[in-house]
């Protein structure tokens, strides 16, 4: 997607939400989370149906790289999706937020990277522009450097 390399995909811990219905919520039960802490990622309906499935999924980190929040893209929202995607006809699709089962709330993504001492910030218009920006943003700024030197 977007052409990311494989150092964006680590460093960013971009997924992918399996389109099988029961895998992430077998997985995090291996781990050995409760219910109520998995209904509280807002990742599933009260059911425990996922709410993203075979999607990407780009999460958003607070400042300790603890993941705070999630949204998903569909694969391919021109062809709608994947076929196991019941959403495949949304391109994007954020994490589940109700006061009664879960605990997330959608941050601004990136802006712990925002320098107290700065005099210019770079606005894009969602989280996979953002993630696309940055590589290319110290790229340009290096180039800049070496054109001015």
């Amino acid at each position: 997607y977007r052409g990311w390399g494989s150092d964006t995909i680590a460093t960013k811990h971009l997924g992918y939400a399996p389109a099988d219905e029961n895998a992430l919520l077998d997985y995090l039960m291996r781990r050995g989370f409760d219910g109520e802490a998995i209904q509280g990622t807002g990742l599933f309906y009260s059911d425990f149906t996922p709410h993203f499935q075979g999607r990407y999924v780009l999460p958003y980190f607070d400042e300790d790289g603890n993941p705070v929040y999630a949204i998903s893209r569909s694969l391919n929202h021109h062809e709608d999706g994947h076929p196991r995607d019941p959403k495949g006809d949304q391109k994007y699709t954020k994490a589940i937020k109700t006061k009664d089962r879960t605990f997330v709330d959608e941050p601004i993504y990136g802006a712990d990277t925002v320098a107290d001492d700065t005099d210019r910030l770079l606005v894009a218009g969602g989280i996979a522009d953002a993630i696309s920006v940055r590589p290319r943003r110290r790229l340009y700024v290096e180039r800049r450097r070496t054109c001015n030197d």
